[in-house]
């Protein structure tokens, strides 16, 4: 082997070497995009949403139920819609470590909303502080509890965390009362 082709087979493997380095120290630094809340459709017994002063409490008692607005019926397209985005969201990259920098991306107590998930037994499934990215409406920003981070959404659901009674119920159709007379 004559000494150019030894120094391309030592360049070229350093070259890999390189490659191989750089790739897993990035690897290293992605976050893989997780589940948000850890619960399935089937095994969710109640979810509150909190926004500043508003909050409001949903609970399956063999229907979804809106708790203080009795006379209200949960609209079962809004409630269906909401758990099939809501329990597929994911977290993706890190957008801040810093705590400061909450209100920038709207996830603090008083700019963010809240849900909270129970699952089937009463247990807490998940708790996330969701806020609006004024730069993409296609997702959202989203911290956990005491984490600091603050992620980037795969999807958007902020329009569905409403605290306002009248977004997820109707009052009941009264019964048709009219009676033909023979």
């Amino acid at each position: 082997m004559t000494n150019n082709m030894k120094i391309i087979l030592i360049g070229l493997a350093v070259l890999l070497a390189a490659y191989f380095l750089n790739s897993y120290a990035q690897k290293s630094r992605r976050i893989s995009p997780d589940i948000i809340f850890n619960a399935d459709r089937s095994n969710i017994s109640a979810f509150t949403l909190h926004k500043g002063q508003d909050s409001l409490t949903l609970q399956l008692v063999d229907v979804w139920t809106i708790d203080g607005h009795d006379s209200l019926v949960v609209k079962e397209k809004i409630m269906d819609n909401f758990l099939d985005r809501t329990l597929t969201v994911r977290k993706g990259s890190i957008v801040s470590k810093n705590p400061e920098k909450w209100s920038t991306y709207s996830v603090n107590d008083i700019l963010g909303t809240t849900l909270s998930v129970l699952d089937g037994d009463g247990k807490d499934a998940g708790t996330a502080v969701f806020g609006t990215s004024k730069s993409d409406f296609s997702r959202n920003y989203v911290r956990f509890g005491d984490d600091p981070n603050v992620y980037q959404t795969d999807i958007s659901i902020i329009f569905q965390l409403q605290p306002n009674p009248a977004y997820w119920g109707s009052n009941p159709t009264p019964p048709d009362t009219s009676e033909t007379e023979s």
